[in-house]
C-alpha cells in the first residue's frame, strides 16, 4: 500500500513538471505593432527642461509633434509617483507649463515630465490619422513601447526644489 502511495505520489509529481515546463515554453513574444502599411512615419523628437522661480516649477518641451498632439505635462518625485499634472494640445515648437510648488515639495527632488499616448490624452482626429490609433506610425529615441501603443516621452534632470 505504501509503495503505491509513494508511486502516486511520483507520477503526480511528474506530472506537475511537464505541466510547468510545457507551459513556460509554449508563450508566444509580444511583438510590437507594425506601422500601417503606406502611411509616413514620423520620427519624433523632443528636449524638456524645467526652471523653477518664484514659487513655481515651469516645464518646456521643445519638440517636433503634430500641432494639436494632446501631451501631459507632469512632475514626478524620484520614485515616479506623479505629484501634479495637466494635458495641454501642442501649439508651437516649444510650449510651456507651469505649476505651483507647495510647501511639501520643499527641499525634494523631481523630474519634469511630457507624453503623448492614446491612452493618455483623447487626441484628434488629424493626430490619429497621421500617427495611427496606436501611434504605431511613430519612431526615435523619444519613443516607448508598452504593448498596447507607442508613447512618446521626454523627461528633464533632477530638479531640486
Amino acid at each position: 500500500m505504501k509503495a503505491m502511495k509513494k508511486g502516486m505520489a511520483l507520477v503526480l509529481c511528474l506530472v506537475l513538471c511537464v505541466t510547468v515546463l510545457t507551459g513556460c515554453g509554449g508563450s508566444k513574444a509580444l511583438e510590437q505593432i507594425k506601422p500601417q502599411e503606406g502611411k509616413e512615419v514620423y520620427t519624433l523628437t523632443g528636449e524638456c527642461t524645467a526652471e523653477v522661480k518664484d514659487g513655481k516649477i515651469t516645464i518646456y518641451l521643445t519638440s517636433n509633434l503634430l500641432e494639436g498632439t494632446v501631451a501631459c505635462f507632469s512632475v514626478d518625485n524620484y520614485d515616479g509617483e506623479e505629484l501634479v499634472n495637466e494635458s495641454y494640445a501642442i501649439s508651437g515648437e516649444t510650449v510651456s507649463v507651469s505649476f505651483d510648488i507647495p510647501a511639501e515639495w520643499e527641499g525634494k527632488a523631481v523630474y519634469a515630465t511630457v507624453t503623448a499616448a492614446p491612452s493618455l490624452a483623447k487626441q484628434p482626429g488629424e493626430v490619429t490619422d497621421a500617427y495611427g490609433r496606436y501611434f504605431q506610425n511613430i519612431d526615435g529615441e523619444n519613443i516607448i513601447w508598452n504593448k498596447t501603443e507607442n508613447i512618446f516621452i521626454a523627461q528633464s534632470g533632477k530638479i531640486e526644489l
